[in-house]
């Protein structure tokens, strides 16, 4: 008889290493991390996912943008921003320390983000330069949504 597989957990933290204390995480876990805001952030509040949505309600609200335009308009932006805005592990050198722990403990770690293509090198790069790494793993695009 095949073994069945856990039901998903969602599990939401302030701290990263607090995973580590999760004793389901295991050779059977695959695990999926979001990228920003939990192993990269903006060094400053321009640019980060917070003036992301700040944005789309201050063009709704006070320019009368509707929401699908706000959310295109504010999400070119941030986009364009992060070329040019500094990123850091939330967490410092704690991040990466976690992520390589919870690598070697669990089936498969992976990166996810809504982060479009374009973003693709300079995501690999702010990943590496946080000292995080997905081993070789095929970075893609995502395939909908």
């Amino acid at each position: 008889m095949a073994r069945r597989a856990a039901p998903p957990q969602l599990s939401a933290t302030d701290s990263i290493a607090s995973l580590l204390e999760l004793p389901s995480i295991d050779r059977s876990t695959c695990l999926c991390l979001d990228l920003d805001d939990v192993l990269l952030k903006t060094t400053q509040y321009t640019g980060s996912e917070a003036w992301e949505v700040a944005l789309v309600q201050e063009l709704m609200e006070r320019h009368g943008f509707p929401e699908p335009q706000a959310r295109g308009v504010a999400g070119q932006l941030w986009r364009g921003l992060h070329w040019v805005v500094d990123s850091e592990p939330p967490e410092g050198t704690t991040t990466a320390e976690v992520v390589g722990q919870l690598q070697r403990r669990a089936l498969r770690v992976i990166g996810l983000t809504a982060r479009d293509a374009v973003l693709i090198p300079l995501t690999v790069r702010q990943l590496a330069a946080a000292g995080i790494s997905f081993g070789g793993a095929e970075v893609r695009a995502p395939s909908c949504c």
